[in-house]
């Protein structure tokens, strides 16, 4: 990034992650912002394990149609 590459290599893909759009998580943090009663830990997790290649292919697939 830093030598404006366009690639880089940040591991083997094969790590599992539950991916959430930006808008959900913001609604869910102005939803627990509002909740007096709330407190502690909060996952904000899709509940949907993908892989991070399997998530890369996904959007490059999408990007280039």
């Amino acid at each position: 990034i830093v030598a404006n590459e366009k690639t880089f290599q940040i591991g083997s893909g094969r790590q599992i992650r539950g991916f959430v759009e930006v808008s959900m998580v913001a609604q869910k943090l102005i939803q627990i912002s509002l909740d007096l009663s709330a407190e502690g830990i909060f996952n904000c997790g899709s509940g949907v394990p993908l892989s991070v290649l399997y998530f890369v292919e996904v959007e490059r697939f999408i990007l280039e149609r």
